[in-house]
């Protein structure tokens, strides 16, 4: 968390590999919420980003031709992040010491995040 809020304070503009290694920290110590949290904040930021970047193009498409050919931001998580977090719940999923409601809750989380990959 710390990571993150600092990146942000100093201005510091994230990218996929960013990303992909908070999801992971959160993802090796078996917090599968931490790590979902994380590809959360990465949708929201990335969402933010992309509608400025859409907006920016829009209002100088008669100004610059050059803008009409950037490449917009990510908008969604790349796929490393959505692997680690899978593997977060899979370790929680075939502990045997984990309560069968835990591991049914991350089940059902890497599963919902299975689907919103396969969306994007």
């Amino acid at each position: 968390r710390k990571v993150n809020e600092m990146r942000q304070e100093d201005g510091v503009r994230s990218n996929g590999y960013f990303w992909s290694a908070m999801v992971d920290v959160y993802a090796r110590s078996g917090d599968y919420r931490g790590a979902e949290m994380v590809l959360d904040e990465m949708l929201e930021e990335t969402q933010a980003e992309y509608t400025a970047w859409k907006a920016a193009k829009k209002q100088n498409a008669d100004v610059d031709e050059k803008s009409q050919q950037s490449e917009p931001p990510i908008a969604i998580p790349p796929l490393p992040a959505y692997t680690s977090f899978f593997s977060a719940c899979y370790k929680l999923i075939s502990r045997g010491d984990v309560h069968p409601s835990i591991k049914s809750d991350a089940g059902k989380r890497a599963w919902n995040r299975w689907k919103e990959m396969r969306i994007h």
